[in-house]
């Protein structure tokens, strides 16, 4: 019995060695190359503080990387809204607990680093869609009813990561949000109708940027 089980575990540790995703190892991998050699380069061809931390964050989350894809799918699935409402938690933490930088305040110190939750919001909110839309059928999709969670699940982390502030970013997990969303089965046709909404409402929206916000859209 005992046999048994210890060969189970090898043959489905060689399974999951052989679907490994490798044409994403290699890019992610040629990304992190590059992106060295931009940092030597904006340091001026000098191993300095910030090409060395670059390397050194890079080489630990490139292991994350791997080891976290060998979890099981199922795993992902069964635990994502819990990964969405701890992240929403960090979100909300960081307006009393955040660290202040260049007048924005963005991360939670934690430890030996700065952890930013709304990088870690882009991937759940896509986990928490992704699970949500699996339960239901393609051809309820559209329907209204079955918008109003999507829309509060996305609304709230981008209104706390816009009043960090960080528009970029909030910009970046709305347009993942929407992408899943029409990814789903949305119908084309209210993509095309919400985004002229947008556009029309956008003067009205940009009024509430603070300055540097319009000085870049500008530029």
């Amino acid at each position: 019995m005992q046999q048994n089980y210890f060969s189970a575990n090898r043959s489905s540790f060689t399974d999951k060695i052989k679907s490994f995703d490798y044409p994403l190892f290699f890019l992610v991998l040629l990304l992190g190359i590059i992106s060295f050699f931009s940092m030597y380069s904006t340091e001026g061809g000098v191993f300095n503080y910030y090409t060395q931390n670059h390397i050194y964050r890079f080489c630990t989350f490139f292991i994350f990387f791997i080891l976290l894809s060998f979890l099981n799918i199922q795993f992902w699935y069964q635990s994502s809204y819990i990964f969405y409402f701890v992240v929403l938690l960090l979100l909300l933490s960081v307006d009393i607990f955040g660290v202040t930088a260049s007048g924005s305040k963005r991360w939670i110190n934690i430890f030996f680093f700065n952890l930013q939750p709304s990088e870690l919001m882009k991937t759940v909110l896509l986990l928490f869609l992704a699970r949500y839309y699996s339960t239901i059928p393609s051809r309820d999709v559209s329907s209204i009813k079955n918008m109003i969670v999507p829309i509060f699940i996305i609304f709230i982390p981008v209104s706390l990561i816009a009043t960090q502030p960080d528009l970029g970013t909030s910009m970046l997990v709305a347009f993942g949000g929407f992408a899943l969303i029409w990814l789903a089965g949305f119908r084309l046709k209210y993509f095309i109708i919400g985004s002229i909404l947008s556009i029309c409402l956008l003067p009205i929206a940009i009024s509430f940027l603070k300055a540097y916000q319009k000085s870049r859209i500008l530029t």
